[in-house]
């Protein structure tokens, strides 16, 4: 095998590598069908509101087959002051694929409702 074929075969094992688990930083990045996002939207403000810290939620969805979890920081004060939560969702699309991962913050607003960051 000549040197071009090893350097190739080095730069897709690369590519490969860097791909796995990678951070995504907004759901945008992530391809979900209408029903994911309502399901993962129940999970958040259920876990908002009553999910201790570094609770971990899962779903699924029967219908397209994804999974994820939610995973939860404990609530802040910020200086507005108003609360608000960081949190991590893992997404797999499709189930038992590498999961793509990214943060995101809910603060509670003046009416008490969580709001998306």
């Amino acid at each position: 095998m000549n040197i071009a074929k090893y350097i190739i075969i080095i730069m897709v094992i690369i590519m490969s590598i860097s791909a796995c688990g990678r951070q995504k930083t907004s759901s945008t990045d992530v391809k979900l069908e209408q029903s994911d996002k309502l399901i993962i939207d129940k999970i958040l403000f259920d876990g908002l509101n009553n999910a201790g810290s570094e609770a971990k939620l899962e779903w699924y969805n029967d219908e397209t087959g994804n999974a994820g979890a939610i995973i939860f920081d404990a609530s802040r004060l910020n200086k507005q002051g108003l609360y608000c939560r960081y949190f991590r969702e893992e997404v797999e699309i499709p189930l038992g694929a590498i999961p793509n991962w990214f943060y995101g913050r809910a603060c509670r607003n003046k009416n008490g409702i969580w709001v998306r960051q």
